[in-house]
This record gives structure tokens, C-alpha cells and sequence, in this order.
């Protein structure tokens, strides 16, 4: 195995191990503005409760968890949080991870399409490009 930036813990990974410089590393200013995000509840409707034709309420009972919290996240209102991330990955045989990178993805994908912080990513590249 070779020990470098990457697989060595106590090594920091400067700039151009993390691909920072890479012109294939897309811009996380610009990532993602092609098509909305896709909130988490989506997937879950569609993918796991649809094709089982399940609905918010037994999906609820068997999670033991109030019926709003499903149909808040199926609309959007709610995040999954990690508790009911391994709710959804021990009923559906998943894992909270994939759960929990649904929402993250999510999140990242809303945050890079508000102007406000697509102005301030721009102004830190551009400050570590002066360095």
C-alpha cells in the first residue's frame, strides 16, 4: 500500500491532492445550477414507498413514528435526520448512510444555488488564488 496525502492520516492533503487545481474538478460556485435538487422526500416516495405501494400512514405505524413527520418529508418540510435515517434504512434494508447522503446532497445542491453564498465561494477562490 503507498502511504501519501490521501491515505496517510497524519499527512494534511494540500491543494492539488484534493484536485482543488484540477481544471476536471468542477467550480462548487457553478456545480449543480443545471437542474433543481431533489429533495430527499422525493426519493423516498417515489423509489422506496411507490413501487411498494406504500402510504405516509402505515409507513408511520411501522417506523412508530407520527404520521406528519413522513408527510413532511415527502413534502419537502422536514429533513431525514439521522434518527430516522436508521428508521428508513432498517425498514427498507438500506443503510442511514445512503439516507443521510440523500439530505446532504440535497442541502449542498440548495446552498450553491442561493446567489448570496455563490458570491461569497467566488470571493474565496478568488483570495486563495492571490495567495
Amino acid at each position: 500500500m503507498t502511504i501519501g496525502p490521501m491515505t496517510d492520516p497524519t499527512i494534511s492533503p494540500t491543494p492539488d491532492a484534493l484536485g482543488e487545481d484540477d481544471p476536471l474538478v468542477p467550480d462548487p460556485g457553478l456545480v449543480d445550477d443545471a437542474e433543481a435538487p431533489v429533495p430527499p422526500g422525493e426519493i423516498l416516495g417515489a423509489s422506496f414507498m411507490l413501487p411498494r405501494g406504500l402510504l405516509p400512514t402505515p409507513l408511520a405505524r411501522a417506523l412508530r413514528v407520527p404520521v406528519n413527520r413522513i408527510t413532511d418529508i415527502l413534502s419537502g418540510k422536514r429533513r431525514i435526520t439521522a434518527q430516522t435515517a436508521l428508521l428508513l434504512a432498517t425498514y427498507f434494508d438500506t443503510s442511514p448512510e445512503f439516507w443521510l447522503r440523500l439530505q446532504m446532497e440535497y442541502d449542498l445542491r440548495c446552498a450553491r444555488r442561493r446567489g448570496r453564498i455563490r458570491t461569497h465561494l467566488q470571493a474565496i477562490q478568488s483570495a486563495r488564488r492571490l495567495r
